[in-house]
Parts: structure tokens; C-alpha cells; sequence
């Protein structure tokens, strides 16, 4: 499984022209893997990229994502931090954890996957996870993709 998960991150890196000029990690189904290539993505995204393709990227490279998120009747925009993408445990759905900067007063929140109708990459970086942040988050069951605990 985890090769699976390794060989479609690679993919996705290679769909979005990434060059390597530092060491990076990111966490995978908690386990830690490392890249010793650069991740520097090129200016345009490819019009297939899909939204957990997206938001992946978003976490590989600590770009901030503007995402639409239906909840309930009504569609709400955010812009928000990602760090975390993974199984949740009590019910098995897929999900963002992002620190949302949206809010009078900002704070993390937790999106379903299936309700992010769009997600765009934003041209700002951020360069240090947020406050609070924890990439082993005991509600999650399975990490797909989260930025670790020490960055």
C-alpha cells in the first residue's frame, strides 16, 4: 500500500513539473519518507489535476489553498493552511485538516473531502505550520499526506 501511495505522489509530482533543491519530508501513513530532491512547482497547474491531487500538493509545498466547501444548503469559501489529509477513524471518510485563517479569529477546522467542491492553489507560501499542530492526530486512522509534527 504504501508503494501504491508513493508511486501516485511521484506522479503527481512529475504532473506538476517538481524539481528538487532541498531535502524535504513529508509524512506518509505515519510513517516518515524523505526526498532528496527540491520541490519547486511550476507556474501553471495541468487543467486534470483533481482536488486531492490539489490539496496534496498544497501540503507538499506548504502553499496556502482557497477552497469551496459545501456545508449543508450553502457554499463557503476559505483560505486556508493544509497540513493534514487522511482517514478519519470513527468514520472512515476522507479528511482536510487545515488551519483556516478566514475567521474572526483563526482557527483549525476539518473538511470533508466529498464536500470541497473546489480547491485553488494560492501563490503564497507558508513557512511554518501552524499553531497547535499535530501530525498524529489520534482521530485520524490513516495519513495520506500531512507536513510533520517538527516543521
Amino acid at each position: 500500500m504504501a508503494k501504491l501511495l508513493l508511486t501516485f505522489i511521484n506522479k503527481i509530482f512529475i504532473l506538476l513539473n517538481i524539481q528538487v533543491m532541498h531535502p524535504y519530508t513529508v509524512a506518509i501513513s505515519y510513517s516518515i519518507i524523505e526526498y532528496s530532491q527540491p520541490l519547486l512547482f511550476g507556474e501553471y497547474l495541468s487543467a486534470n489535476m483533481g482536488i486531492t491531487e490539489k490539496i496534496i500538493a498544497g501540503i507538499v509545498s506548504m502553499k496556502k489553498l482557497t477552497i469551496s466547501y459545501k456545508d449543508g444548503t450553502e457554499t463557503k469559501q476559505y483560505t486556508v493552511l493544509p497540513h493534514l489529509l487522511g482517514k478519519y477513524k470513527s468514520t472512515g471518510n476522507i479528511v482536510l485538516s487545515a488551519y483556516s485563517e478566514d475567521e474572526i479569529k483563526p482557527c483549525w477546522k476539518t473538511f470533508l473531502l466529498a464536500n470541497i467542491t473546489v480547491a485553488k492553489l494560492a501563490d503564497e507560501n507558508f513557512e511554518r505550520t501552524a499553531p497547535n499542530y499535530n501530525a498524529h492526530d489520534k482521530r485520524i486512522s490513516a495519513i495520506i499526506c500531512a507536513i510533520p509534527s517538527f516543521q
